[in-house]
């Protein structure tokens, strides 16, 4: 007991003398050692200190700072699996598996949160690429990488459901899509057209927007239409007139040949594509509204077929740019074609379609057929507008509804043919 008391009464002496180095020198070397690398340049000296200092009270802070300096090594690769495509691929070896490495340090990190849905952006854009191409193989494809990078999210049940579709479709098509065709020799030219989904109506914020054009809804098709490459021609229509098939002879105000018919009814209309089939043996018929607004659209979600603005010279319309604008009719095909390879679906003429008139899109077919069973079927409607009408009135969702008995210099139609069985 006694010698217990006599070295601690020799190791006090011996710290007050100075011999022993005390807590706070430790502190301080620990304090100096941390501010010469705290600034995080240089993972060596972090170590170093972590190493001399384990118990030291910076040690939080270092062991943050390797974070960091990892997190900085990780973004550079990163960067140069991106430079160099690797988006995905082999573990450990791509752009993917490189940011969510960032994130396993670093779960906040912005710039590997931006880097890692920009690579899903790109995936699911080269699914859908796939999928207008008809590569249902390379669709699958893109879609399982998708379902490795985010299992069980919105965008994989939506790319699960669009090659599903795909596949239908597929099942349907009878003629490649853009196959041009002629049943006689007098006949429209027809266009084979895809077999998709689309948005019909206009949003709120689009320019000219009526109430009629809603709400937009999707209409997803069953079966394969083929469409008339141009609108009917007054050509078209005195074939149809000479074989006794159409009693109406509208006169010519511009010429007639190439130009559109124009002056029918939608009765008159009628009788055209019942002489047409009776002539073919098939069953040609007038458009639904759904499937032309399908038709104009041709894939876009724009006011017009080629973008949100009318442009100069697409189109015949007042206000369009055309050497016609807001005087007569243009000959079919006068402009170019959109992407299903038809002409004129904005302007030149209004188009009688088979729906009845109603007020709006509540309640109306998703599947796209005419609708006929309700409404007022005294009026028909008719779409895409004239050569009279400024251009927020040729917009692919402008819709109009007349007396189905009445004719003018602004109306004529094009006609439709069913593909699929």
């Amino acid at each position: 007991m006694f010698g217990r008391i006599t070295a601690l009464v020799l190791c006090v002496a011996l710290l007050l003398a100075g011999a022993v180095p005390a807590l706070a020198t430790t502190r301080a070397e620990d304090d100096e050692f941390w501010d010469s690398v705290k600034s995080c340049t240089d993972e060596t000296e972090v170590r170093m200190y972590l190493s001399k200092f384990r118990r030291g009270r910076h040690v939080a802070e270092a062991r943050a700072c390797l974070r960091k300096l990892a997190v900085r090594r990780l973004l550079v690769l990163c960067a140069s699996h991106v430079a160099a495509n690797r988006l995905v691929g082999a573990a450990g070896r791509s752009a993917a598996d490189c940011y969510r490495k960032v994130l396993a340090l670093d779960r906040t990190n912005r710039v590997a949160r931006a880097g890692l849905q920009k690579i899903i952006e790109t995936i699911e854009q080269r699914a859908r690429a796939a999928l207008r191409r008809g590569d249902i193989a390379e669709a699958r494809e893109q879609l399982s990488i998708l379902e490795r990078l985010i299992p069980g999210s919105p965008t994989v049940a939506a790319i699960e459901s669009a090659i599903a579709a795909a596949v239908r479709r597929r099942r349907t098509i009878v003629m490649p899509p853009g196959q041009h065709f002629r049943d006689c020799g007098v006949c429209p030219q027809m266009v084979a057209l895809p077999v998709e989904s689309f948005t019909m109506g206009s949003p709120s914020s689009e320019v000219g927007r009526k109430d009629s054009e809603g709400p937009p809804r999707i209409v997803s098709f069953r079966k394969q239409i083929a469409v008339g490459k141009y609108e009917v021609t007054f050509a078209e229509w005195d074939a149809c007139e000479s074989a006794g098939g159409c009693e109406n002879w509208p006169g010519d105000v511009w010429g007639r040949g190439n130009r559109p018919v124009i002056k029918v009814s939608w009765r008159d209309a009628e009788a055209y594509v019942r002489w047409l089939s009776a002539a073919t043996g098939k069953g040609y018929r007038l458009l639904s509204e759904a499937e032309w607004e399908y038709a104009a659209r041709a894939g876009s979600r724009t006011a017009y077929g080629w973008g949100a603005f009318v442009g100069r010279n697409r189109a015949n319309c007042k206000g369009c740019g055309s050497r016609w604008r807001g005087k007569k009719t243009a000959p079919v095909g006068s402009f170019p074609a959109n992407r299903f390879g038809l002409h004129d679906m904005h302007g030149n003429v209004r188009e009688w379609v088979e729906d009845c008139s109603h007020e709006n899109y509540r309640g109306a077919p998703q599947d796209g057929s005419a609708w006929t069973d309700s409404g007022n079927c005294r009026k028909r409607m008719k779409r895409g507008g004239s050569w009279k009408e400024r251009p927020e009135g040729i917009r692919a969702a402008s819709r109009l509804a007349t007396k189905y008995k009445n004719g003018d210099r602004k109306t004529g139609f094009r006609v439709a043919l069913t593909l699929s069985r």
